[in-house]
């Protein structure tokens, strides 16, 4: 070949040895069997029968549509198509066909692939023209005999077996396509286990006839103390259903129950949107996957509206410690203040699952309020004395997850007396849970009198407990105004008129109303002219009006002093100043005659 692509080179030019090339047949075909029987000795019903065909260069589908290209197979003396896989015109050195066991498939010795099985549009090799398909026969594969007819068998148990109650536990046995005879025994089901597990065997078993579940009783005399997991199948014979051959069921696992853990990361999150993730790991792989489902609920101080859940499945695949799947807490911000809040996370195992139910895990949501400050509130600062009311509130600055108890005290300020006012009202004003402000009230009313005096006060204070550390509350000061006028004083003289020899008359005062405070007038008299001042005398010059009362105290006179020259009559005038009774102005002065008695 080599001499004859030389020659066609050196004589006919490179297209000659192109043509030469492309119209070479190619390398030789191979085939196999690529599957192998899930329960270790023969396909059964559904199972997926896998060959191959192998060719030394790159090939593909020359023409039609790639999926009628077919391999033949034949099982027990039929032939089967199985069918190719690969996509349209896939350039390949391999192709790989698909068969699936029916019931009506039966081969003991072994399939067979004859020699040129591929049917269907012609291949052709990229390079080298098209495919020569041909190629030998594979005879009765013994490692892959077809019985379809025969039923594949699992076995489960209701949880994870244990050392200490490995003794009459109890397993079912199923059978699909298959059915119990009416004579099954414990001694049709043998245990298989390696390393051999001691002890361990098949006491009992109970089936209906014709009905495909058998259920058995193990028996244990082995030690009930160990630690390590051990795995085990059971076999049923052929004996005992329906069908030709012993079957062996999937691995049961006996050992310490493994148990799931919850995590929560982090553990502590802000109220204001804070994000926490659930995951949970295995203290042990198992042989079958295992779903924890994960529900969050309210714990202490908290309430469902204080967080969202995202998700609520963990799965552990079969052979892991580490869970997938993703379960999310979310904080619910508010504007309430109140203690830290948790969220417990429970979880458990899927009935059935070869695990224990996991602990429950806490997180916690931050707080991120202040404590709400109170205050006092009046209706009105100020009131009239003549029956004026006012209402004592109570607010917060902010709701408290906490009811805020607030007791008031009231104390009288610039002169008010108890007599002054009423208070009618609960003392003790209550700011419900999650409420900013009180709904009972604390009431003030004026009682009237007649007595002129300043503006009074009353300041109100309070008390304030619980509302979770709640602040200190400012007092707050209620005014009653007095309504009477200042009242007049006026001066007053027992004689208007004395006579000259010795006269005497009494300087005295009055007010024309209560005051309370006392008025003190000091009296001061002066000589109208022609009167001298020694043509008098006077005797006291202070005169006082208690607070309550209206006429005054102390003794105040003016005697005329005797002459004997004759001069016209002669006056004095009688004034005071006042002081004291909140304001009181000095009365009007008197005059007071001196009628001279000499004659002319």
């Amino acid at each position: 070949m080599k001499g004859r692509v030389c020659a066609l080179a050196a004589g006919r030019g490179l297209a000659a040895v192109l043509a030469v090339f492309a119209a070479a047949p190619a390398a030789a075909q191979s085939v196999s069997i690529i599957s192998t029987p899930a329960n270790g000795t023969h396909y059964v019903l559904g199972e997926e029968i896998r060959t191959r065909i192998t060719h030394g260069q790159v090939f593909g589908v020359a023409g039609g549509a790639w999926n009628t290209i077919f391999m033949r197979i034949n099982i027990g003396g039929t032939v089967r198509q199985a069918s190719i896989r690969e996509g349209y015109r896939v350039r390949a050195t391999v192709h790989t066909f698909r068969y699936t066991v029916t019931r009506d498939d039966v081969d003991t010795d072994g399939i067979t692939i004859p020699a040129n099985s591929i049917g269907g549009p012609s291949w052709r090799s990229f390079g080298f023209g098209t495919v020569n398909r041909n190629h030998g026969a594979l005879n009765n594969q013994a490692a892959h005999k077809v019985i379809g007819s025969e039923a594949r068998v699992t076995s489960s148990n209701p949880g994870w077996l244990t050392w200490p109650t490995l003794n009459t536990a109890t397993v079912t046995v199923t059978l699909t396509g298959s059915t119990f005879g009416s004579s099954v025994a414990a001694s049709n089901f043998t245990i298989n286990a390696s390393p051999a597990i001691t002890g361990l065997s098949v006491t009992n078993a109970s089936a209906t006839s014709g009905g495909t579940t058998a259920t058995l009783t193990l028996g244990y005399t082995g030690s009930t103390t160990l630690t390590g997991d051990r795995t085990f199948t059971v076999t049923v014979a052929g004996a005992a259903h329906a069908g030709t051959l012993d079957l062996t069921t999937n691995a049961m696992t006996v050992g310490t129950i493994p148990t799931p853990t919850l995590a929560i990361s982090p553990t502590s999150i802000a109220e204001n949107g804070g994000v926490a993730t659930v995951t949970a790991t295995l203290d042990k792989t198992l042989i079958q996957p295992v779903t924890v489902t994960a529900t969050a609920e309210a714990g202490t101080n908290a309430a469902a509206g204080d967080f969202t859940q995202t998700g609520t499945t963990l799965t552990f695949p079969a052979g892991t410690t580490a869970s997938t799947g993703l379960i999310t807490l979310t904080a619910v911000d508010d504007d309430t203040d109140g203690p830290n809040k948790t969220v417990r996370v429970t979880g458990s195992s899927a009935s059935g699952s070869q695990a224990r139910s996991p602990s429950d895990a806490t997180m916690t949501i931050t707080d991120d309020d202040a404590a709400p400050t109170p205050a006092l509130v009046l209706s009105a600062t100020s009131i009239s004395e003549n029956g004026g009311m006012a209402t004592v509130t109570a607010t917060l600055s902010h709701p408290s997850v906490q009811p805020t108890t607030v007791t008031l005290a009231a104390a009288a300020q610039g002169g008010l007396q108890a007599s002054d006012y009423t208070q009618a009202g609960s003392s003790t004003l209550t700011i419900a849970a999650g409420a900013t402000t009180t709904t009972d009230n604390r009431r003030f009313t004026a009682v009237d009198n007649d007595v002129d005096a300043p503006d009074k006060s009353l300041r109100i204070s309070a008390t304030v407990a619980n509302g979770h550390g709640a602040g200190t509350a400012q007092n707050v000061t209620l005014t009653f105004t007095d309504d009477e006028a200042t009242p007049t004083a006026a001066l007053a003289l027992s004689a208007s008129s004395i006579v000259e020899n010795g006269g005497v008359s009494t300087v005295t005062a009055t007010l024309s109303g209560t005051s309370s405070e006392a008025v003190t007038l000091t009296v001061a008299t002066t000589a109208v002219s022609p009167a001298a001042q020694a043509d008098f005398t006077r005797t006291g010059s202070t005169l006082t009006i208690a607070a309550g009362t209206t006429t005054s105290a102390g003794l105040v006179t003016v005697t005329a002093v005797d002459n004997a020259t004759d001069a016209p009559d002669k006056s004095v005038t009688v004034a005071a100043s006042a002081a004291g009774g909140n304001g009181v102005a000095a009365p009007s002065s008197m005059t007071l005659a001196i009628p001279d008695d000499e004659a002319a």
